[in-house]
């Protein structure tokens, strides 16, 4: 092969490897823009999603981009990749709805769910220590909500943390350190 035909194939070949990047891009874009078409956050109290947001500035848990990325594309690694990257742009408020619609929390998705399932209650009725111990299931901790003394002693450290750092006020952090636990006996069958 001449050196004008090796530099024509390889010209021809970036040019098609371009096309083939930007069309799987597109349809990442798409998916991903289909995928965070949910419930605005403001559909959730308000505390829920600042609780959130606190729950995961601490230095143990994961970044709620690479949850979303891991939950909406679980079987593609670059797909969870790329997702990764988009939510790093996308703004804080939708990232949020977005974790509470599709996040993993125990054994069901969406944190409307988790609270009939796990404590019975519907989402806006949730205190703060009850989210956060749901931001914990949602960190892949491994959580006995079946046993009410080790959720409330988990629950009350995780309050204390964000009391800690400033994130609650002494009247909410003594107010749910004072509230008892109420776990769900019989959790809803997962459909």
């Amino acid at each position: 092969m001449t050196f004008k035909a090796r530099y024509i194939f390889i010209l021809i070949a970036t040019i098609v490897l371009g096309i083939c990047v930007f069309v799987i891009f597109q349809d990442y874009r798409d998916a991903f823009h289909r995928a965070l078409n949910v419930p605005p956050s403001s559909h959730y109290a308000d505390d829920i999603s600042n609780l959130v947001t606190a729950y995961h500035t601490r230095s143990d848990a994961s970044d709620i981009e690479w949850i979303l990325s891991e939950t909406l594309a679980s079987e593609q690694p670059i797909r969870r990749l790329v997702f990764a990257l988009f939510l790093v742009y996308t703004p804080q408020e939708k990232r949020v709805a977005a974790f509470l619609h599709y996040a993993q929390f125990g054994p069901v998705q969406g944190i409307e769910r988790a609270a009939l399932y796990h404590f019975d209650i519907h989402h806006s009725k949730l205190t703060a220590g009850e989210v956060l111990l749901l931001c914990d299931l949602a960190q892949g901790a491994d959580l006995p909500m079946n046993d009410p003394i080790a959720a409330l002693e988990r629950r009350d450290a995780l309050l204390s943390d964000l009391f800690t750092r400033g994130f609650l006020s002494q009247a909410v952090y003594s107010s749910e350190c004072d509230r008892a636990l109420s776990l769900s006996v019989n959790p809803i069958p997962v459909k």
